[in-house]
């Protein structure tokens, strides 16, 4: 990605995305070995997709016509996820953890290594194999 940032930017020109639309989700797979649980399902939308030089003239897609597109978004969570822990591991206050991961009380970062869902991976048509 860095690579095309980049040739974005020397080329002067910027990717804009707009017009977003989620028309269907289908679940497609389902999986798990002793370490993860995971799944995949299958996004069906819609958006607009340009690209715009500097004076702001689109140069290649369209920004008024939406295009049809799928993507097949893979989830993960370890398989103890919902054990987690109950006691902060520097200051013993019940665990209250904000989006950081910090104990609410004494600011240390709590990890166990446990996490719930989390998107793992976004892949196109063309390159899932299921």
């Amino acid at each position: 990605f860095l690579f095309w940032i980049e040739s974005y930017k020397a080329a002067g020109l910027r990717n804009q995305i707009d017009k977003v639309e989620l028309r269907n989700v289908e679940f497609v797979k389902l999986s798990n070995d002793r370490f993860y649980d995971a799944f995949t399902v299958r996004m069906f939308a819609t958006m607009t997709d340009c690209n715009i030089d500097a004076s702001g003239k689109v140069v290649s897609g369209s920004s008024d016509r939406p295009r049809k597109f799928t993507e097949y978004w893979t989830f993960i969570r370890t398989k103890n996820a919902a054990a987690g822990l109950t006691r902060c591991q520097n200051c013993g206050a019940d665990v209250k953890i904000g989006m950081s991961g910090k104990c609410e009380y004494c600011g240390s970062v709590i990890s166990s290594g446990n996490f719930d869902w989390v998107l793992s991976s976004i892949e196109q048509d063309e390159e899932y194999r299921g």
